[in-house]
């Protein structure tokens, strides 16, 4: 059975759950509305898709999460912001608060519930 969304499709719902979840979170620095974010970050979350279908784990795809912030400058840091390059997130795995663990795990389960065939 085809699946009936593309990856660009997926990437898009899981990136409007984690908007929601970052409202929720009272993120100061919110990802923008899917039409409005960078092509590059649109291609990471295909990316993503890609490698959860591909089989990675929450914490791999976390630790290349962070492996691709820290090629593009980016540094752990206090606050989040795209200006200074900061994000509080780029620690291990482990390390994340259990709400941002939540919210990697919640886009492999929606990644998932959009491409098993029951």
């Amino acid at each position: 059975m085809k699946n009936a969304f593309t990856d660009e499709q997926i990437a898009e719902i899981c990136h409007a759950a984690n908007r929601i979840i970052q409202k929720h979170l009272h993120d100061e620095c919110p990802s923008l509305e899917w039409e409005s974010e960078e092509e590059f970050i649109r291609e990471a979350s295909v990316g993503e898709v890609q490698m959860i279908l591909a089989g990675r784990s929450p914490e791999e795809t976390h630790n290349e999460w962070c492996d691709r912030l820290f090629s593009q400058g980016y540094i752990c840091g206090l606050v989040k912001s795209r200006e200074m390059r900061t994000h509080p997130c780029l620690v291990p795995f482990r390390d994340l608060p259990v709400e941002h663990k939540r919210k990697v795990r919640m886009i492999h389960a929606i990644v998932l519930a959009l491409t098993i065939d029951y």
